[in-house]
């Protein structure tokens, strides 16, 4: 992936495969950054995606807030 419109393609088929396998995330509007969050109905978590040219791989990180009351 060497280049921004390459990000744009990969991130908006990410898009299609989650909407047509109906699965519960809120996709966003694709970019050119080499970063991509994924909301999924809660404030307090949140999937962060991110594409490492260099290495040809994908990152996935589940972020979940420190939320003790």
């Amino acid at each position: 992936m060497e280049c921004k419109g390459d990000r744009i393609e990969f991130w908006t088929r990410l898009n299609e495969i989650l909407v047509d396998r109906g699965n519960n995330f809120y996709v966003r509007k694709p970019t050119t950054n080499y970063w991509y969050d994924v909301a999924i109905g809660t404030s307090d978590v949140h999937v962060s995606l991110t594409i490492v040219s260099m290495e040809e791989c994908v990152g996935v990180e589940l972020n979940i807030r420190d939320n003790k009351v």
